[in-house]
């Protein structure tokens, strides 16, 4: 067990946390309405916010995964945890576009991402 992989994964799990209980408040008192078109403006903030919460997360348990030390499926352990990072983004983005399906269309973030995940899960 590398006790150095356990605290940088335990740290990076923290930091996903702060930042998602600092993004909720800070988020929550952004304008509705930024420019013209404030609602994609606003929903792309939120959904890079939230996103590098997620990756924050991802990256922690990869490196908590990593301190076991047992070297025979850590390669295929990391690659299924950053898929599943970016599938766990993706599903953010869909959630957070739930009332204006059209924004998907208009930033396909989305297809890249699938794209990695699929990529991913395929090559454990």
């Amino acid at each position: 067990m590398n006790v150095g992989l356990v605290i940088a994964g335990s740290l990076c799990l923290v930091l996903a946390g702060g930042h998602t209980f600092v993004g909720r408040r800070l988020l929550d008192r952004q304008p509705r309405h930024l420019d013209p078109d404030g609602a994609l403006t606003r929903g792309a903030v939120v959904f890079t916010w939230y996103a590098l919460s997620v990756m924050l997360t991802t990256m922690g348990a990869v490196l908590i995964a990593l301190a076991r030390g047992t070297h025979a499926h850590d390669r295929g352990e990391v690659v299924f945890l950053v898929g599943a990072g970016y599938a766990a983004a993706t599903v953010l983005l869909i959630w957070r576009s739930r009332r204006r399906p059209s924004d998907l269309l208009r930033t396909p973030v989305w297809v890249l991402q699938i794209v990695i995940t699929v990529l991913c899960w395929l090559n454990t």
